[in-house]
């Protein structure tokens, strides 16, 4: 039987040997871009700067000394800072076949967006979801479905400034989820669920994600029991998880009764319904649609804080 002394001598081993893989594994590969110098265990993670102390002063800072492209490693896990425009679109754009693929966020995992089209790696299920978006968003639907609304909702927001400019912020809110939520689910009456404020608690929980969990960095954390100290996370992730769900879930089961009844106004979700239902929309099921239509009304969570800073 393995006692603790043994185990703790297995552990410290093969944590003195992470090193020693590194540096035998970094002189067999090509030569990563230069970067700042980091830890012999930890790399750059102690130099990493958060999200809430403008990291991009730091990278712009890095840009200057090490060039278009800083290379970071934190624990292990590789980043590539680009630092131009120019090298941005020579990686991204020139050669988008490959470098278009998405890395791994464990929370986003743990809490149920990793499930999500913009969180989904590239494979199988990423190509069925954006050809499902491309065929229910054909520009002929959007002109003729939902240009109207949104010329009538961009009115509304109009009006709502003119009657009372100091409360700018929550109508662009407003506009922002009302836009998403008519295009992904059609409209909704006084009755219906309140889209809107289910966003505004999702926004949160998607800045969270953004800012990054220790978890995304060091993924054995996700093994460890719920009772264990330094697992808030874990309940973190089950939060978000019910308020995803439940923003999934209740808009499209509502779509869904309002199409067997025939009033359900023009939407995504409808015209994937109605494909699916005659054909046109093969391979899928009401999980896909649902997904795709949680990527456009999560669409909104990525403009809206640009839009203010616009603004302010």
């Amino acid at each position: 039987m393995l006692t603790i002394g043994s185990a703790l001598g297995i552990a410290l081993l093969v944590l003195l040997s992470i090193p020693w893989y590194r540096s035998v594994r970094s002189r067999r590969s090509i030569p990563y871009p230069p970067g700042p110098p980091g830890h012999f265990l930890f790399g750059n993670l102690r130099q990493m700067p958060s999200r809430s102390t403008h990291q991009w002063l730091t990278f712009t800072e890095w840009g200057r000394k090490y060039g278009p492209l800083t290379y970071l490693n934190i624990s292990g896990r590789p980043i590539l800072v680009i630092n131009t425009q120019e090298a941005a679109v020579d990686l991204l754009e020139k050669r988008a076949v490959i470098y278009s693929d998405r890395s791994r966020v464990v929370m986003a995992e743990l809490s149920g967006w990793g499930e999500a089209t913009a969180m989904l790696r590239l494979g199988p299920k990423h190509r069925l979801r954006r050809k499902l978006l491309a065929q229910a968003l054909h520009p002929r639907l959007v002109q003729r479905d939902y240009v109207p609304i949104q010329e009538r909702i961009a009115r509304k927001f109009s009006q709502s400034l003119l009657d009372s400019p100091a409360n700018y912020y929550n109508h662009i809110h407003r506009l922002m989820g009302e836009t998403a939520q008519v295009i992904a689910y059609g409209e909704c009456s006084d009755g219906d669920i309140d889209l809107v404020e289910l966003g505004r608690e999702n926004m949160r929980n998607t800045g969270k994600l953004l800012a990054g969990y220790a978890v995304d960095f060091f993924p054995w954390l996700a093994y460890l029991p719920d009772w264990f100290p330094g697992t808030q996370f874990k309940q973190d992730a089950k939060s978000m998880k019910a308020v995803m769900q439940k923003t999934r879930r209740l808009p499209f089961e509502m779509v869904k009764k309002k199409m067997a009844s025939g009033t359900a106004p023009p939407s995504f979700v409808l015209t994937a319904l109605e494909g699916q239902k005659d054909g046109l929309i093969s391979d899928v099921d009401g999980e896909v649609i649902s997904y795709a239509a949680l990527t456009i009304y999560g669409g909104k969570y990525g403009s809206w804080r640009p839009q203010n800073d616009y603004i302010q």
